[in-house]
């Protein structure tokens, strides 16, 4: 059951934007920054371990706590990049 939850959450393997040209003369949505953060030692706490049977979902009870330690941190860390950079 946890794999099947796994597969139709995050089954896609990736994230993606798709952007459009433009329409009428207005400008259209863009993509201005993107980032990307790994904390050590959190390897158990979400993920996938590949197995003979094909991936198998890593996923703790921590994920909270790991989202709760660093999120304020990393949202506020993303802003101040983009700000700086005119961007946000």
């Amino acid at each position: 059951m946890p794999n099947l939850i796994a597969s139709g959450l995050f089954g896609d393997g990736a994230a993606a934007v798709v952007l459009g040209g433009r329409r009428r003369g207005l400008p259209g949505p863009r993509v201005v920054a993107t980032r990307s953060v790994f904390y050590p030692d959190t390897e158990r706490v979400m993920g996938w371990d590949v197995t003979d049977g094909g991936l198998r979902i890593v996923l703790s009870a921590d994920v909270p706590e790991v989202v709760r330690g660093f999120l304020r941190r990393d949202v506020d860390a993303f802003l101040a990049i983009t700000a700086c950079r005119g961007t946000a």
